[in-house]
């Protein structure tokens, strides 16, 4: 039962955290090359991320934020004790990946992510649906305007009984 997955995009791997099994593996995106990284370690891992050259997850046994280097799997490092059952880990770079490098359909990343195409279809469609809201409710403001004159009309008619008091109502 994988509890956290997280992507390493700069090295094009899969982590994965096993809370069960208690152990973390890396493999790449399509499933091969596993590798087992720490099964004594982590007591019970939840959460996952990746940042640079280090692992971070958190360890409901333990009650901490632990990292280590992702490559020599050392330099285990309790950074925040006491911390009761955090359900996500969250780790920010200032790093920019080039992934149009490669052709679009031919990166493994491809299958997470978004097409240009759709994504521009999916853009033009929700343009096309708002003027249509702006239409309606122009359309709707423009009919409870009319609806109102005419309900004033009637009014006015029925309490003057059709006498002209003010002039020409119609």
């Amino acid at each position: 039962m994988s509890i956290a997955i997280t992507l390493d995009l700069e090295e094009r791997k899969l982590y994965c955290a096993d809370a069960r099994l208690d152990k973390m593996e890396r493999a790449d995106y399509d499933g091969t090359h596993r590798v087992l990284l720490a099964h004594s370690t982590p007591k019970h891992p939840f959460a996952a991320a990746v940042s640079g050259n280090l692992l971070f997850w958190s360890d409901w046994v333990v009650g901490a934020l632990v990292t280590a280097n992702k490559y020599t799997r050392a330099d285990v490092f309790f950074r925040i004790d006491r911390v009761d059952r955090a359900m996500t880990v969250v780790a920010g770079q200032n790093t920019i990946i080039n992934l149009m490098s490669t052709n679009p359909s031919s990166r493994p990343e491809s299958d997470f992510t978004l097409d240009l195409p759709r994504a521009e279809q999916l853009r033009i469609k929700m343009e096309k649906e708002k003027k249509f809201r702006q239409r309606c409710r122009l359309i709707t403001t423009f009919l409870s305007l009319i609806f109102f004159l005419l309900t004033v009309m009637v009014v006015s008619l029925v309490l003057t009984r059709g006498k002209r008091m003010f002039g020409s109502m119609i």
